[in-house]
Order: structure tokens, then sequence, then C-alpha cells
């Protein structure tokens, strides 16, 4: 993961900065456009380092990973931050944790809890 981060920004970097470098202007604005696209590699970067202490996941995550399985708007979502295509925010925001606490059957403050296993004893 560290290699591909470190490809991208470089290509940020190239990106940013080509044009005013070859036209002679000031790299100033280049590279606080360049700072900006960066965030969204520290963004990923502290949610990674969360994943890697491999904690359970939390309630939000089982909701997320339940509802994508029948929601393809969250599916899709859910795909293009695993690809590191879209920022946190495409999954990290009220409307879609509201939308997968309540599509999924994960256990949490908003989630439904799955029904109870019936009594083996046939007592209720």
């Amino acid at each position: 993961m560290g290699c591909g981060w470190a490809f991208r920004s470089a290509a940020w970097l190239a990106d940013a900065t080509a044009e005013p470098l070859a036209q002679g202007r000031d790299l100033h604005r280049a590279l606080r456009d360049y700072r900006r696209a960066h965030r969204f590699i520290d963004t990923y970067d502290a949610l990674g380092r969360r994943e890697a202490l491999a904690r359970p996941p939390s309630w939000l995550q089982r909701a997320i990973r339940a509802a994508a399985v029948s929601e393809p708007d969250i599916s899709r979502r859910l795909a293009a931050f695993a690809m590191r295509a879209a920022p946190p925010s495409v999954l990290l925001n009220p409307k879609v944790m509201i939308r997968a606490a309540v599509g999924s059957r994960a256990p949490g403050p908003w989630g439904r809890r799955p029904a109870a296993a019936p009594d083996p004893s046939g007592r209720a």
C-alpha cells in the first residue's frame, strides 16, 4: 500500500507542478493544490492505521458491509472506497451511515438485531 501511495503522490506532484514549471510561473498555488490532493492519502492512511490494529469491526463497519449485499448504491460506494478511487466520505457521511444502519441486520445503535434463535427446549 505504501508504495502505491508514493507513486500516486508523485504523480499528483508532477501533475500539479509541470505546467507552472514549464511556463516559469510561481509554484505556490500548484503546491497548495498538491497539498489539498494529498489530504486524500492522509485520510486513508489514518483509517488504514486503525484497521492494522486488527480489532473487530465496529457496528458501523458491519452495517455498511451487510447493507452492501442488498443495496447497490452502498455496494458501489464500498467498492470505490476499497479501491481508493473515492474519498472515505463516500461512505462516512450521515446519509449513507443511516441507510446502512437501517438497511442492515448488524447490531448497533440504529441497526436491527437479528431475531433470537428459538429455545431448543421448547420453552418460550
